[in-house]
């Protein structure tokens, strides 16, 4: 897994395994799925909730990495989604006001309890981070789990 480093402002996830369904979880705050074959991302506001999906979808039948980056500092601020280290990112929806605090909560990964379609398949590997790694990092990190998995990065 590429990294997955949470703190109360600074979420940076990725998942490495066959995509189904919710994947991670800070129940209710925050969580990353699979919709219509897409990393989707969300995160709960007090205004209104933001919402980004991947561009392309994810290949079934093939282990993947999935890359999540997002700092929600700023309501302005655009999550970040990655299969295979490549892509394009789309919102759905525009976060307002302020959002709504992790701390203390808990982080599901693979059956989330409080969804109502879990996750259904491997997951290999999953690092986490305090901080949004370095651009040099990711690049290191990726490659490095490719290599390992054998996943074409794009």
């Amino acid at each position: 897994m590429e990294q997955l480093g949470i703190n109360s402002n600074q979420t940076n996830i990725s998942v490495f395994g066959a995509p189904t369904d919710y994947l991670i979880e800070k129940d209710g705050r925050w969580g990353i799925y699979i919709n219509a074959s897409k990393l989707t991302f969300f995160s709960i506001w007090d205004g209104n909730d933001g919402g980004w999906s991947t561009g392309e979808t994810i290949p079934i039948g093939s282990p993947v990495l999935l890359e999540f980056a997002y700092d929600s500092d700023s309501a302005s601020n655009d999550a970040i989604l990655r299969i295979n280290g490549g892509g394009t990112t789309s919102q759905w929806g525009t976060p307002t006001g302020t959002v709504l605090s992790d701390s203390g909560v808990d982080l599901s990964l693979g059956n989330v309890p409080s969804t109502f379609s879990p996750w259904d398949g491997d997951i290999a590997e999953v690092a986490l981070y305090s901080s949004i790694p370095s651009a040099a990092d990711k690049a290191l990190l990726r490659s490095y789990l490719a290599a390992k998995w054998g996943v074409v990065l794009t």
